[in-house]
């Protein structure tokens, strides 16, 4: 895997994160504060400046209420999975 996968990897997971975290009505300070990080940090993983720790990965579908397929982008947005996918 090449690092240009890497950053894209990282660019999809904070797509999703923003919108799953729209849809659930949170702000990045709201989201970033059950996460143990800064607003501004969860701004930069959103727009893939910045990669999402793996360690928070569980936490951030278990707030969102998605799967980490979801999170990944290997299951459209709405497809029913859930954060007990993960276990």
């Amino acid at each position: 895997m090449h690092v240009k996968d890497l950053d894209e990897i990282d660019r999809i997971i904070g797509r999703n994160m923003a919108f799953y975290r729209k849809r659930e009505e949170l702000t990045p300070r709201q989201l970033g504060g059950m996460l143990g990080m800064t607003a501004r940090h969860i701004q930069e993983c959103e727009r893939g400046k910045s990669p999402l720790p793996a360690s928070r990965l569980p936490i951030v579908c278990e707030v969102l209420g998605i799967c980490l397929g979801q999170l990944l982008g290997a299951e459209e947005p709405g497809s029913g999975g859930n954060s007990e996918a993960l276990i």
